[in-house]
């Protein structure tokens, strides 16, 4: 099966891999950290230089572990770090039975449900699976396409970078110049972590234009003519990808090619064969690494044919073959031909898609089933699938990813059908979908809109709340740092008539929580002591007691 690096060869990176060898492995010590973020325009070869450094890196004793992020926003939370680690146990031998025993240990902790308070938990269990797995050598987290990263692996990064006793951590990552735009979380993380001495952003730039021939004449096999060496300089912009590409017609004898990469790429999907161009297609649409299974289901072509045709899109060098499954060679692919099918027809393959997941009983799948059912044009569909990726989100305690997919729960659910065919509505209550998605925006930081989903919830602003909403606004309100209203709405809690005794023992103890928090130890002491008192008349109020107990220890501590 062909890998999906590509095997043209180095030009013009010797600088960058004996820079980045050195940073990440000769320069630390034990229990030191170190981090180098390449960045680039897509094609410039960031893949290729993580490939050859990561090689370079486990000749040097290092433990590599290496995975890539998701194209879509629903993936799955610490999708990377579990490839990474499924990767490397493949890759160990039968003499490697203790570090093997430690990665499927660490891959039994991400399956099954886990009972931890907090997502600071299992990113502690994650990092001791990872010392286990290091054994004393020197480790590296090698990931790529970091611009799509889910915010579970990034809060890991920023955890495993604060420092783990005596684990030598190095984390190696490529991300896209381009889609660091705007307001893109990954941007903010990168720029306060280039403020640290241990971390480095490398901006990989196109090839110049002497690395350039040299590139164009190694593929063809001999130096180009002046005109058309500098017809390869002026079309490329000295992008190793399309230089590669570009040479390659050249040496191939292919021709009738526009001036730009988006008409090489529709000229060699242009001539695959017809099974073939039907595999780009369908890749490009589908959620990378598209597996051979799910790739023979969505095409339905018999297996012989179907290999064949991807045979022939890995020798046009449009398509990569892994054990994980199929991607472009470039996503740049992907862009260009969304625009060559009608709607009618990209709607299909959504479906064929969404049709052939919803065979296969995996929780993984949920995020792309929905995916795919929501680019179907069936929001009825897509909506349980979404539902049930939030959930998975959830356990895994990825609350951004979880708050993610329960908006999208709730614009689905608002979306009507869209013709006859579309399958009839699932029966969903909007409150329950509106309490999870408050709940998620809660718990991930966005406390703005954790609010605006609470008052809709509880039917606008004119609406009088229940006493379990209000103690819910109230938590909201204390995390946003808005003490007071927080402590008012406590505050209503305790003294209407129409709430239960659970109801005002939560509200005391959160209350006495607050209070300590605002150093008011005597009043948080008073609070927790009430809460104490209503817990007791109300069987199985163990959280309430719990909270109310640290408030009053720590009020009477202070």
């Amino acid at each position: 099966m062909a890998s999906d690096v590509d095997t043209a060869p180095l030009v013009g990176r010797a600088d960058q891999l004996t820079a980045l060898r050195s940073a990440l492995l000769d320069e630390l010590g034990p229990g030191q950290t170190a981090a180098v973020f390449v960045s680039g325009e897509s094609g410039v070869g960031k893949t290729r230089l993580l490939h050859e450094v990561g090689a370079r890196l486990r000749d040097g004793g290092a433990v590599v572990l290496t995975g890539s992020c998701l194209d879509i926003g629903d993936a799955s939370p610490l999708h990377p770090v579990l490839q990474a680690l499924r990767r490397f146990d493949a890759e160990l031998t039968a003499t490697q039975a203790r570090t093997s025993s430690a990665v499927r240990s660490l891959l039994r902790m991400f399956a099954e449900e886990t009972a931890t308070p907090d997502g600071g938990a299992l990113l502690e269990r994650v990092s001791r699976g990872l010392s286990l797995i290091a054994e004393g050598r020197p480790l590296v987290l090698v990931l790529d396409d970091l611009q799509w990263v889910d915010r579970s692996t990034r809060q890991l990064l920023l955890y495993l970078l604060a420092g783990l006793g005596d684990l030598q951590l190095s984390v190696l990552a490529a991300v896209r110049a381009e889609s660091l735009q705007g307001a893109h979380p990954l941007r903010r993380v990168l720029t306060e972590l280039r403020r640290l001495r241990s971390v480095r952003v490398v901006d990989l730039a196109p090839l110049d234009r002497a690395d350039t021939d040299r590139l164009v004449a190694a593929i063809v096999g001999t130096p180009l003519a002046p005109e058309a060496a500098e017809q390869v300089w002026q079309r490329s912009g000295g992008n190793p990808f399309v230089v590669e590409e570009l040479a390659r017609d050249l040496r191939d004898g292919r021709d009738g090619l526009s001036d730009t990469l988006r008409e090489i790429f529709l000229s060699r999907v242009d001539a695959l064969p017809q099974h073939a161009h039907a595999v780009v297609h369908a890749v490009a649409a589908g959620v990378e690494p598209v597996e051979h299974w799910l790739l023979a289901e969505v095409l339905g072509l018999p297996e012989q044919e179907l290999i064949e045709a991807v045979r022939a899109a890995v020798a046009h060098r449009l398509l990569v073959g892994a054990d994980d499954g199929y991607r472009l060679r470039h996503r740049l692919v992907a862009e260009v031909l969304a625009h060559e099918l009608l709607p009618a027809e990209r709607s299909a393959l959504h479906r064929r898609y969404a049709e052939a997941l919803t065979r296969v009983p995996a929780e993984l799948h949920q995020a792309r089933l929905a995916h795919h059912w929501r680019l179907a044009g069936e929001p009825g569909r897509a909506l349980p699938a979404a539902m049930a990726a939030a959930r998975e989100a959830e356990r895994l305690h990825g609350f951004a990813e979880a708050h993610r997919h329960w908006s999208v729960a709730l614009q689905l659910a608002d979306t009507p059908a869209a013709g006859p065919a579309e399958a009839a509505p699932v029966e969903v209550d909007r409150a329950v979908l509106l309490e999870h998605a408050a709940e998620t925006a809660h718990q991930c930081g966005e406390h703005a809109r954790a609010l605006s989903l609470l008052a809709e919830l509880a039917g606008g602003d004119d609406a009088e709340p229940s006493c379990a909403l209000r103690i819910r606004r109230a938590r909201y309100l204390a995390a946003a740092g808005r003490s007071a209203p927080a402590e008012a709405e406590y505050q209503r809690v305790l003294e209407a008539a129409d709430c239960t005794s659970r109801e005002r023992a939560s509200a005391a103890a959160h209350l006495a929580e607050l209070l300590l928090h605002l150093g008011r130890y005597a009043d948080a002491g008073a609070r927790a002591r009430e809460a104490l008192e209503l817990a007791a008349q109300v069987d199985g109020s163990t959280t309430e007691v719990v909270l109310a107990s640290s408030a009053l220890g720590f009020s009477e501590a202070f």
